[in-house]
């Protein structure tokens, strides 16, 4: 309880401090017909001053993940349903992750076996071309990234 007290505190103070760190901002249009906006009045512009706030950040993994258990401590019975819930919503993202990293892997060796000759460029923009040692390393590293994503 004590550590969701001073997050709660921590975070109404940056709310509070965002509120007096807010800055002026000078609106006005041209002869055109075009708005712009400046930190510094325009002369000789009828300038519309604005006070402008910063956005606050949302917070932290770490600061919800601390709110998080506080109230598991509070709320007893329900606290395994939630940890089995974040878990499979973990392992859902997991999958999906895992599920990408083999079709880009299935597709960078399909495109690595369609290339007849390979090679890398150099900093100074010069094409090396890869020899057929190289060619073949560069085939073999695509066939494990395939056999180490897709199942």
């Amino acid at each position: 309880m004590k550590k969701f007290l001073s997050v709660t505190a921590v975070l109404l103070g940056a709310a509070s401090f965002a509120c007096l760190a807010a800055e002026t901002v000078y609106k006005w249009t041209d002869e055109s017909g075009v708005v712009h906006f400046s930190d510094r009045p325009v002369p000789n512009a009828a300038a519309e001053e604005m006070r402008v706030a910063p956005s606050v950040p949302p917070p932290d993994e770490e600061d919800e993940d601390a709110a998080g258990a506080e109230g598991e401590e509070d709320a007893g019975a329900e606290a395994p349903a939630s940890e089995e819930d974040r878990q499979a919503a973990m392992e859902e993202q997991r999958r999906k992750v895992r599920e990408q990293n083999c079709q880009i892997a299935r597709q960078t060796l399909q495109h690595n076996e369609s290339l007849g000759r390979m090679y890398r460029v150099e900093a100074n923009g010069e094409r090396v071309f890869l020899s057929d040692e190289e060619r073949e390393m560069v085939l073999a590293r695509s066939r494990e990234d395939v056999e180490k994503w897709c199942d």
